[in-house]
C-alpha cells in the first residue's frame, strides 16, 4: 500500500522476534487479547482465520515480543 517500510531495518512480515515489524507484532497481539470479541464479527472473518492458523508457540513468541516492546517504550 505504501513504500514507507522501504528502508525500515524490520520485517513487515514477521511478527516475533528480534527484526519483527512493531506494528505486525502489535496487530497480532491485539488480537490475542481480544480474540473472544472479534471471533464472531463477520468483517474480520479473514483475520479471524489467519489468527487461528498460528500456533501456540507462535502466539506466544508475539505476545513475548508485544510485552518487550511495551516495556522499551516506557
Amino acid at each position: 500500500m505504501s513504500n514507507y517500510c522501504k528502508a525500515c531495518r524490520y520485517d513487515p512480515r514477521r511478527s516475533s522476534g528480534g527484526d519483527a515489524c512493531p506494528v505486525t507484532t502489535f496487530y497480532w497481539d491485539f488480537f490475542d487479547r481480544n480474540y473472544d470479541k472479534i471471533k464472531d464479527n463477520h468483517r474480520m472473518l479473514f483475520q479471524v482465520r489467519n489468527y487461528e492458523r498460528k500456533s501456540s508457540a507462535e502466539r506466544a513468541a508475539i505476545s513475548k515480543r508485544a510485552d518487550e516492546l511495551r516495556r522499551s517504550l516506557r
